[in-house]
């Protein structure tokens, strides 16, 4: 089964995410504490656990319990230097989402403007961000700016499906 006690940043944002979404909040509080420890270890790891990996299991914890404030200030700091503690672009795509998600729960539209506004630069031929993007502005209600998102996303599908 899954350790309920640090190893890896990387590997115990995983598993904190897990336990949390099992109901297991002793075993992901076990992994919180043995992060806050390990980030006194002057190791690579301890300098990865403290910069990154204990904010992010810090961040999902708060997801999970519905405080959605806390999650954005952990993870918005952390954007840009998330790759640190490994993974795939996937992977740490999935901070980026559960950033957003929390700030569309949070209400913060300023923030989940800039984010998807972000997001899409990255990403500006791809229908599916495009309509994603129009889906969590529509919910800050943002209908002028989901509107146009969702117009962009109609416009890529079609040059994809003429291509």
């Amino acid at each position: 089964g899954l350790r309920d006690d640090a190893y890896y940043a990387f590997n115990d944002a995983h598993g904190v995410m897990a336990f949390m979404s099992d109901g297991r909040e002793g075993s992901a509080r076990r992994v919180l504490s043995a992060l806050e420890r390990r980030t006194h270890d002057r190791d690579a790891n301890g300098v990865i656990t403290r910069d990154v990996g204990l904010p992010v299991c810090r961040a999902i914890h708060a997801f999970a319990h519905d405080d959605y404030s806390t999650t954005v200030d952990l993870l918005l700091p952390l954007r840009h230097i998330a790759h640190r503690f490994g993974g795939s672009h996937a992977q740490r795509d999935l901070l980026s989402q559960t950033l957003i998600a929390a700030a569309v729960r949070d209400g913060q539209r300023n923030v989940v403007r800039a984010l998807l506004a972000e997001r899409c630069d990255l990403r500006p031929n791809c229908p599916e961000v495009w309509r994603t993007a129009a889906g969590h502005l529509e919910m800050v209600g943002d209908l002028v700016a989901a509107c146009t998102a969702r117009q962009t996303a109609e416009h890529l599908s079609h040059k994809v499906a003429a291509a």
